[in-house]
């Protein structure tokens, strides 16, 4: 019980972590290819 409580507990702090982690990467690294990629975007 007490694992399962602390894994919960460990799930709920690290998201806001991963997901600001993702953001800060995904932002600067979107904003730096969006000139070059305009004409090669995936569809």
């Amino acid at each position: 019980m007490s694992w399962s409580r602390a894994r919960v507990l460990m799930r709920i702090v690290t998201a806001p972590v991963v997901v600001a982690a993702a953001a800060v990467l995904q932002v600067p690294a979107h904003a730096a290819a969006a000139p070059a990629s305009d004409w090669t975007l995936p569809g």
